[in-house]
């Protein structure tokens, strides 16, 4: 005699996005237990079943709120309580302004902004400051300007996308990430004419030349990486010129922070 144990079966659900923008196309995913060699599904969208939606995957533009579940009927051999339902996934969907203007923000925390056309960062005497520890990321469809006003403070992170595929907050990030140039002043701002670093930008060894410091007055420069990590730190006596190198990291922009006891300021240093 050959007895089949009795197989209890389920079904559970997953997202590929969750929240998303109108109009992402959003695939969700079965996984069955004890489904056997030939499961059969059924998608349903708020409670009503979808028609030819019968796969292991489905994949639609929800609307906000919407309610996916999916029924599931296993052919394996002594399978119990056929038919059975999957968890539901409620969908969050939000919409996407053309142009967005942040202007008297100050980011202490974590936030996304987005816009299907064009993003203005501070500008015409506003402020938009990133915080220590705080991080921003504007995703935009067509252009992204940082102007006068906009400050990212050593140890805050910011971020801009030109989307090409559409994704905005809360989806996947962009396949190709880019950053237009401000269209008036750059980005960082704090920089002082005490400070310069060159040549800018770098393959790894720079110059940093210290102007108007005494003699003897004691300097300590830090340098940080985008994402607030500290990448150097070291002290000098007096102003000059001075060698660093960014020798083994990685390419990008990073910020210069000179302190003393009469002045202190940012340089910023690209390494390509």
């Amino acid at each position: 005699m050959t007895v089949n144990p009795l197989l209890t079966v389920g079904i559970t659900i997953t997202a590929s996005a969750n929240p998303v923008v109108l109009g992402t196309v959003v695939t969700f995913t079965a996984s069955p237990v004890n489904g056997g060699s030939s499961p059969s599904y059924q998608w349903k969208v708020n409670g009503a079943n979808v028609a030819a939606a019968t796969s292991v995957t489905y994949a639609y533009a929800p609307a906000n709120g919407d309610v996916i579940s999916c029924s599931l009927i296993s052919n394996a051999a002594c399978a119990i309580n056929n038919t059975v339902t999957s968890n539901s996934v409620t969908m969050s969907v939000t919409s996407v302004p053309a142009v967005v203007v942040l202007q008297n923000l100050n980011i202490t925390d974590t936030q996304c902004f987005g816009a299907s056309q064009t993003i203005t960062v501070a500008g015409g005497g506003t402020t938009f400051t990133v915080q220590i520890g705080g991080r921003a990321t504007m995703i935009a469809g067509q252009k992204i300007s940082y102007l006068a006003g906009t400050v990212v403070k050593p140890g805050g992170y910011m971020r801009g996308y030109i989307t090409t595929n559409g994704l905005y907050c809360g989806s996947k990030a962009p396949s190709v990430p880019s950053v237009t140039e401000g269209e008036d002043t750059p980005a960082i701002s704090l920089i002082q004419p005490f400070i310069k670093v060159y040549p800018n930008p770098t393959d790894g060894v720079f110059v940093l030349e210290l102007n108007g410091f005494d003699i003897l007055e004691n300097i300590q420069v830090e340098i940080y990486s985008m994402t607030g990590e500290k990448v150097l730190s070291t002290d000098f006596r007096g102003g000059g010129k001075y060698n660093l190198s960014l020798s083994g990291k990685p390419c990008g922009i990073y910020l210069v922070k000179v302190i003393s006891d009469k002045n202190s300021g940012i340089a910023r240093i690209i390494k390509r």
